[in-house]
């Protein structure tokens, strides 16, 4: 269909050159006609064959300007027949291109609109686990730092005790030491210093299950915290 159309515009100066000529040729022939009724009022039918053979003549060129009018008239119907479907499916070609942009934007700004709920969703959601997060992390961090202090202290001094212990001579701190009485019977002082002995070794096992229950506190404390850390991903 779309050769055609272009065949056929291709043809139009033509058929407007063949317009204008025709035009001319009636212009002409009217002044025929007019010359040949005055020279007939003029002379009164006295050269009534001369007369005749013009309007012969003026008939044959009527006769072509009739035919060629009818030419160019079948011509203009058969461009007009073709280019108004050609136009109506032009104009229908351009008016679903149209549309179908107008679909794909559309469809475009849903998706972005979507896009950004989706995003604006999981922002909100990343600032609400963040901040009880860091409330958790805040709260079992102070804690850990707690555990982890009574851990240090505890068994460094229980250590500390256990090699004074181990010591030779076997060193005794001062506060585990038994006040000495002077005239005392030396069989009680041995019982004091034996008794001083056992409440010093008794208090740095004491210290050293404490140094372990803090560990295993602080240990707890760690896996919490690790555990914060997995459940936020």
């Amino acid at each position: 269909m779309q050769a055609h159309i272009y065949i056929y515009i291709s043809d139009l100066p033509k058929l407007l050159n063949s317009i204008t000529l025709l035009q001319q040729q009636t212009v002409e022939f009217m002044r025929d006609i007019k010359t040949v009724l005055y020279a007939m009022n003029e002379q009164n039918l006295q050269n009534h064959a001369s007369v005749s053979e013009d309007l012969q003549q003026l008939s044959s060129k009527v006769n072509i300007v009739e035919e060629r009018i009818d030419n160019v008239s079948t011509n203009l119907g058969q461009l007009q027949t073709t280019i108004n479907p050609a136009s109506q499916a032009s104009r229908n070609v351009a008016r679903d291109s149209i549309m179908e942009v107008c679909e794909e934007r559309n469809q475009q700004l849903s998706e972005f609109l979507l896009h950004e709920k989706r995003q604006k969703a999981i922002q909100e959601k990343c600032t609400r686990i963040k901040r009880s997060i860091s409330l958790q992390w805040t709260q079992t961090l102070n804690e850990r730092k707690k555990f982890y202090s009574n851990f240090v202290k505890n068994y460094r001094k229980a250590r500390l005790y256990r090699e004074w212990m181990e010591s030779c001579p076997e060193f005794l701190p001062l506060k585990y030491k038994p006040k000495r009485i002077p005239g005392e019977i030396p069989s009680h002082t041995k019982a004091k210093v034996s008794e001083a002995k056992r409440r010093y070794e008794n208090d740095v096992n004491l210290m050293m299950e404490y140094s372990k229950i803090h560990q295993a506190r602080v240990v707890a404390a760690d896996k919490k915290m690790h555990q914060l850390i997995t459940d936020s991903c």
